[in-house]
């Protein structure tokens, strides 16, 4: 009797654990698989050019924050540096460094809000380096011209478009222009799987009109593919992550369930 009962603790011991572990893994993947940027995305309604930032902020706070790994709001411009003519981007370079992990810098992201970044192709064709000071300018929002001597503190190589840009911090661009708390383009990454962004973004949707949330499909469909197949390696059911609660398990980004063969 006594043997049958420790076989029964111990086989109750190990069901527990071995649920434990596939509940946490396709977490755990989700969080460390957000290397690959950001998945969803907030842009202006339609007819307008811009967000504030307030609000923006609002909104991101109404995903749980634990699933947040990083929110980096934008900015573009076109500013000179030294007289040449180029696109300046303002963002959050903390934010940055979480939404974009994937970017090299040669130096150091920028600390301070007199420090930028300045993309590889400019600094080839400039010979620019890290620590050198430089002058930016450009005009406000009234016409008006402003000169700003800033520091470079790292060059910026992804082998894309950025390559081209010089990025500043937002607020000291926002006050450059003189339009505080503006945001062209708020970019997420989210530790979430597809269907669990999706229902994010109807509820963004629905309750906030000023902006249009989107998601990055090529990215949440990659991440579904990966979460899926180590959920089907662990556990059979109709809902292939915990979150039963919340009823995620219901659609991905075409509607279909993820129960669905």
């Amino acid at each position: 009797m006594l043997t049958a009962l420790l076989a029964v603790a111990i086989g109750a011991a190990v069901l527990m654990g071995m649920m434990t572990v596939y509940r946490d893994i396709p977490e755990q993947m989700g969080r460390e698989m957000r290397s690959y940027g950001a998945n969803m995305i907030f842009v202006p309604a339609e007819g307008k050019t811009a967000m504030n930032l307030f609000t923006v902020e609002s909104v991101v706070k109404e995903i749980p924050q634990e699933k947040i790994v990083g929110a980096a709001p934008w900015r573009y411009k076109s500013l000179t540096m030294n007289h040449l003519p180029l696109t300046g981007a303002g963002t959050d370079f903390l934010q940055v460094e979480k939404t974009r992990p994937y970017w090299q810098v040669d130096g150091n992201y920028p600390k301070n809000d007199n420090e930028i970044l300045v993309g590889h192709d400019i600094a080839e064709m400039t010979k620019l380096k890290p620590g050198e000071v430089v002058n930016v300018a450009g005009k406000n929002e009234d016409g008006k011209p402003f000169r700003q001597e800033l520091t470079i503190a790292g060059i910026l190589k992804t082998g894309g478009k950025e390559d081209g840009f010089v990025f500043l911090d937002m607020h000291l661009l926002n006050g450059l222009l003189g339009t505080p708390d503006t945001v062209e383009i708020m970019e997420l990454s989210v530790a979430a799987p597809a269907g669990e962004l999706e229902l994010y973004r109807q509820h963004i949707e629905r309750d906030t009109p000023d902006l249009v949330p989107r998601l990055v499909k090529r990215i949440t469909r990659s991440e579904t593919t990966v979460l899926e197949k180590v959920a089907d390696a662990g556990l059979s059911g109709d809902c292939r992550y915990s979150h039963a609660d919340h009823d995620l398990c219901r659609y991905d980004n075409d509607g279909h369930g993820y129960g669905t063969p």
